[in-house]
């Protein structure tokens, strides 16, 4: 999703990714790019799901997804499509099973703005991941308690 001018109400257009016109700015993924993502993750986390088989080095990252930034300019209607199907495809693979953690503050209000954090993150998520890693680490002595 290409636009004219960094502006809200500017001109606007979908285009492939490799073909973005002179005089035009990338301002948000378009219908392609967000197929691709639900393609990748839906799947991959299904997987994760059915096997259920941690992994030995890292036992609780398995379906564990971290999302860090928003795909588009979604304060702007024109241009939050990508972010907000994204953030709901997050929600879905969360009640599914998943482990979502959201991090930046953009990605957070992306989140608020559209009530997903309130209905479906698990907050505890980042604090159980945390606990995870400090635990591998103490189990393969990367890491001592002692003072």
């Amino acid at each position: 999703m290409v636009g004219k001018k960094f502006e809200e109400n500017t001109e606007f257009k979908v285009v492939e990714a490799n073909a973005i016109p002179d005089g035009w700015m990338g301002l948000d993924v378009g219908p392609r790019a967000i197929q691709e993502i639900r393609n990748l993750l839906a799947p991959a986390v299904s997987k994760a799901i059915l096997a259920a088989r941690p992994t030995p080095t890292y036992p609780c990252c398995q379906k564990t997804i971290l999302w860090n930034g928003p795909l588009g300019v979604f304060e702007w209607s024109n241009f939050r499509r990508g972010t907000v199907e994204t953030a709901n495809l997050l929600a879905e693979l969360t009640r599914k099973g998943a482990v979502t953690i959201v991090g930046g503050g953009d990605s957070v209000a992306v989140c608020t703005c559209t009530c997903l954090c309130l209905l479906v993150f698990d907050v505890l998520a980042v604090m159980q991941l945390a606990v995870c890693v400090l635990m591998t680490r103490l189990l393969s002595n990367q890491v001592s308690l002692r003072a």
